[in-house]
């Protein structure tokens, strides 16, 4: 049996585990298992448990995806690290993902991770945001580590370094309750002093 896969078959965990339906229980590897799985592009942990007599429960922990972005060549599903899982055509999940721009990476190798500290300090940042605000963010431009952007509710937010996020949080939550509907862009680089723009009427 398997379970807590979302993106990836059963069919195609239990090929991949190697395990055989006439193979002993007593002899069933169950590390070795479970690091085969893990070189599954979507597998971040794999538990390999045996429910006795006859059957094997496959646990999967699969990574998730917190962006996405658009190369030359196809458009990936980017995890924390800059690892990409995968092309969006196979994505299964239901959490809307925002479009990240701005990088300098014009290709992306599944399996592997983007090594750049714009995308790093993106992804940093846009994990430690309020759980509501998260859901709002549309898109994230990284041009730099100090221009990151995020554009939620219909506002642009200058965001800068994945420093002081709690902080952060507050000042953009606080900011938005209050002038939403007026506001065209919040500047939390220095969150003692941000820096509000209103929309020209």
């Amino acid at each position: 049996k398997v379970k807590g896969n979302v993106n990836i078959s059963d069919q195609f965990v239990i090929e991949k585990s190697g395990i055989k339906r006439r193979e002993s229980m007593f002899t069933l590897p169950s590390a070795t298992i479970s690091n085969r799985l893990k070189k599954i592009n979507w597998v971040a942990h794999a538990a390999i448990v045996k429910d006795w007599p006859y059957t094997v429960l496959i646990d999967v922990i699969e990574r998730k995806p917190l962006v996405f972005m658009e190369t030359d060549d196809d458009i990936y599903l980017i995890a924390k690290r800059g690892f990409v899982i995968d092309t969006i055509a196979n994505y299964k999940g239901k959490d809307q993902l925002p479009k990240i721009d701005g990088l300098p990476a014009k290709k992306a190798k599944i399996g592997n991770y983007l090594k750049n500290d714009a995308l790093e300090n993106a992804l940093k940042a846009y994990s430690k945001l309020d759980k509501a605000l998260k859901k709002d963010v549309f898109s994230i431009t990284a041009k730099s580590v100090d221009e990151l952007y995020f554009v939620a509710q219909g506002v642009e937010i200058i965001y800068g370094k994945a420093e002081k996020t709690k902080m952060k949080n507050v000042v953009i939550k606080t900011i938005l309750k209050e002038k939403k509907e007026t506001i065209s862009t919040i500047d939390v680089r220095i969150p003692e002093k941000p820096v509000v723009r209103l929309l020209s009427k």
